[in-house]
């Protein structure tokens, strides 16, 4: 399925989605985009403005919100390995930047991950297209994502519905670990057809 934009400035509906189910989705929209702006917020402005860093936030973030609970994390992830570098050598050479509550080689479910501040992520072990991201998750319903330039969420019909059903529908058989798919069925979740 096509990826479709959920633009927080309109109310028509877009294919596949149900009005209820879009005005949710624009909602969650707007706790993206309040979590990269308080990321943004801690950034040093001469270093920001040198290296304008473009952000995805993806993963189980949406999921936990739309479910009611907090999410464990917001990832983000960045459009190349340069932009991940800059990210590593600015929290190393910048004590306490973003309320470091990490380094630059905290793992995280087997990724890199810089931790700061809020809970947020910065993933630097995978980067590129947005698309090719998401074909990293191990199951669908992380596949959707956040994008900065253009502060609209992008989600399919499938995600949404496998995100609402609690259903685990697999997406990258190659990253799938019995620890991570019990800590899913734990929270309720299901294998698809189950």
């Amino acid at each position: 399925q096509q990826m479709r934009k959920v633009d927080p400035h309109t109310s028509v509906s877009v294919a596949g989605f149900t009005v209820e189910d879009e005005e949710k989705l624009k909602s969650l929209s707007d706790s993206f985009r309040a979590v990269y702006a308080r990321w943004i917020a801690t950034l040093d402005t001469n270093w920001w403005k040198a290296s304008t860093p473009h952000a995805i936030i993806a993963g189980g973030a949406l999921a936990s919100l739309w479910h009611h609970e907090a999410p464990k994390d917001w990832d983000m992830y960045f459009p190349s390995k340069e932009a991940c570098k800059r990210l590593e050598d600015y929290y190393s050479v910048m004590p306490g930047a973003g309320d470091v509550t990490g380094t630059p080689n905290f793992k995280q479910d087997g990724y890199n991950a810089i931790t700061v501040g809020d809970k947020v992520q910065l993933v630097t072990s995978i980067y590129g297209h947005s698309l090719a991201i998401l074909k990293t998750f191990d199951y669908l319903h992380a596949c959707w994502y956040w994008d900065s330039r253009d502060q609209k969420l992008w989600i399919t019909p499938a995600i949404l519905n496998a995100i609402k059903d609690k259903q685990l529908v697999v997406n990258n058989k190659e990253r799938l670990t019995p620890e991570r798919f019990q800590k899913f069925r734990d929270r309720g979740w299901t294998p698809r057809g189950k």
